[in-house]
């Protein structure tokens, strides 16, 4: 377990639905957007597919949205040296494509020397309640389904609510003003979704409310949710082995001090819907692992499915403490780092 484990480098493509430029629904599919991504990241890092040891594949619900499973199989489509190489899906909803990542990590750690990993989602074939509901599978979705025609959007509205209740000085402006700062940045990203989009401050404040749950409806809005978007990405990680094979060095890659995950419980709900409690735990695990404090990071780049998730996710990881969340989303833009 005392390998390196270097990040070489890939390639992501835009992502694209619902309001990005000439987006075309049903224009590229799952095989397309894994030629893409895989191709892409070949061609980038200068890595021959004839490296590769194993692959990771990241994919949520494929067999819903696209009525395709067995996914470890259609990394052949980007090049004829991926047939008969071990490939397998791994699946965390949201986090899908980060547990591929971490499973490449960790087969490098094991003794394999060049690994990729993939993600590959395409959801805009779905309309959008039909996708709600395919989301929800992530929750217990006997459980959990009922709260609304859109689970997700309803749990972490429930979570909104009670971060609010719970903190009388935060305000749904602040949390409009989360969504301002990510299309902020999505503006000066070409890959981004909404790349074209603004969201003006005064548009956030006033972003329309969706939910039928009436008790929840106050507590998300349209501009608070991240967008159903189409889009794939890949990235290969190498051992100091690796690197010498194919002619790389330590300097032109990046080493991964450390990476874990973990789960909650699917079947209950947390005690205090105001703390990401599995975040908190993992986190916090890793950083003393890697004998970091939160203090000690430049930069954090947090899941942000709803913007009420990016402010606890700041808490959770400590870089704000209990209900000051909401000003670590004012700190520096992408493009001032």
């Amino acid at each position: 377990m005392l390998r390196k484990v270097y990040l070489v480098g890939g390639h992501v493509t835009p992502f694209v639905g619902k309001g990005y430029p000439n987006f075309q629904k049903g224009a590229k599919g799952l095989k397309e957007y894994f030629a893409e991504s895989i191709q892409g990241a070949f061609q980038k890092t200068g890595v021959k597919a004839e490296s590769i040891d194993r692959i990771y594949v990241g994919n949520f619900a494929g067999e819903l949205f696209n009525s395709q499973g067995h996914l470890g199989a259609a990394v052949a489509a980007a090049h004829p040296a991926l047939l008969y190489r071990p490939s397998m899906r791994v699946e965390a909803a949201c986090a899908s494509g980060g547990l591929a990542c971490a499973e490449a990590v960790r087969a490098i750690k094991s003794g394999d020397d060049c690994v990729m990993a993939v993600g590959v989602e395409v959801q805009t074939e779905a309309d959008a309640r039909t996708g709600g509901t395919y989301l929800a599978r992530a929750a217990d979705f006997n459980r959990q389904s009922s709260i609304d025609d859109f689970t997700f959007p309803a749990l972490f509205a429930r979570r909104a609510k009670a971060y609010l209740t719970k903190y009388p000085d935060v305000q749904m402006a602040d949390l409009a003003g989360v969504g301002v700062k990510a299309y902020s940045n999505g503006n000066k990203n070409p890959l981004a979704h909404m790349h074209a989009i603004q969201l003006p401050p005064e548009k956030a404040v006033a972003g329309k409310e969706f939910l039928q749950n009436a008790d929840l409806k106050p507590f998300v809005q349209h501009t608070h949710c991240s967008q159903v978007s189409d889009g794939g990405a890949a990235a290969i990680f190498m051992s100091e082995e690796g690197l010498k094979r194919s002619g790389l060095n330590e300097q032109s890659a990046v080493e991964i001090v450390a990476s874990d995950y973990g789960v909650g419980d699917l079947w209950s709900d947390p005690a205090d819907l105001t703390v990401m409690d599995t975040t908190k735990a993992v986190v916090t695990r890793m950083l003393a692992s890697a004998g970091v404090s939160p203090s000690d990071l430049e930069v954090a780049e947090v899941h942000d499915c709803f913007a009420i998730a990016e402010v606890l996710m700041y808490e959770a990881i400590g870089l704000a403490g209990p209900g000051k969340g909401r000003p670590c989303s004012r700190a520096k833009t992408e493009e001032q780092i």
